[in-house]
């Protein structure tokens, strides 16, 4: 019962929300996390039900789109700016809330390699609904096939690069 509650007051009260405001766009809202993971911690939550990342297709992709766009302008307008961070989305056993959001968070650690398993280069750093759509696509079949959407999943990128992002997740044990 608590996603669809969360989902409605994201989409139709976000404004009531007792969270120490950022930014509002009519599509997304940033505020600081309250109860934070990291240093410098945000949250980034599009203004739809959507509940995760499986759930973005070509109706909702604008959404994610200025989100995205949102991202840069957030860390910007906190004092002082952050100048390096990471903006991360958790899915499957590790999204907490059932309403899709990203973290925007300083400082970020290093990726182990080992947990990538999939890096996905936006073709331009003002990515088309398309681009969106595709990029959650591969996500969620790539999640998928190696059972992260049961066992948990992220998807980073980070300020030095903001166009590509990588799939995270459990290192997986080889099949040789």
């Amino acid at each position: 019962m608590a996603g669809p509650l969360v989902r409605v007051l994201f989409t139709r009260a976000s404004i009531v929300l007792p969270v120490s405001w950022i930014v509002q766009t009519p599509r997304v809202v940033v505020f600081w996390h309250p109860r934070p993971s990291w240093q410098r911690h945000l949250l980034l939550v599009p203004k739809a039900p959507i509940a995760s990342y499986a759930e973005v297709d070509a109706a909702n992709a604008h959404f994610l789109r200025e989100l995205l766009q949102v991202a840069p302008l957030a860390a910007q307008l906190v004092r002082p700016p952050l100048e390096d961070y990471g903006l991360i989305m958790n899915g499957g056993a590790l999204q907490d809330v059932q309403q899709l959001h990203f973290h925007l968070v300083s400082p970020i650690d290093a990726v182990d390699v080992r947990s990538v398993h999939l890096t996905f280069r936006l073709a331009s750093k003002e990515p088309s609904d398309a681009d969106i759509v595709l990029m959650f696509r591969a996500i969620k079949h790539v999640a998928a096939e190696l059972g992260l959407d049961r066992r948990g999943l992220s998807l980073i990128s980070t300020s030095d690069d903001p166009s590509t992002f990588q799939l995270v997740g459990p290192v997986l044990a080889s099949k040789s």
